[in-house]
């Protein structure tokens, strides 16, 4: 998903297509292995990359997008709650290449206790909460 401000000109926009960002900056997390590619290399179909911004603090990225409305962000999809907290909007993108899956690995005879079954109770219900919020977006 493309997740921008509520304030920003795409926020009201159905779907987006890669062409429709030109003139926005995306937003990186900093601490990944590619954070030190050239600025505007071209990508693997011939296209040039638009102005990025590497945060190197996670916390302060949805600040930053709620704040600064040229900006966006490809996530997984998030629950409505953390979206209206930071007055973002999440957007589909049907040709979007980013594909970003949040991931909790563990022994399938690993037994839950404690903090442990909590996070996991936790991670279900936030998962039920952006399946019904992608349905309702959908409709």
């Amino acid at each position: 998903m493309l997740l921008v401000s509520q304030k920003s000109a795409l926020a009201s926009w159905p779907e987006i297509h890669p062409s429709d960002l030109k003139g926005y900056t995306e937003l990186l997390h900093g601490d990944v292995s590619d954070a030190y590619l050239p600025e505007h290399a071209e990508t693997s179909d011939g296209e040039q990359q638009g102005k990025r911004i590497y945060l190197y603090e996670r916390g302060s990225q949805f600040d930053f997008l709620s704040n600064v409305p040229t900006t966006y962000m490809w996530v997984s999809p998030l629950p409505e709650t953390v979206l209206k907290q930071h007055e973002l909007v999440q957007i589909p993108c049907p040709d979007n290449r980013h594909r970003y899956n949040d991931v909790l690995i563990y022994h399938e005879d690993h037994p839950f206790t404690g903090y442990g079954e909590k996070f996991y109770n936790i991670l279900l219900q936030t998962k039920d909460e952006i399946e019904k919020s992608l349905i309702r977006s959908n409709n």
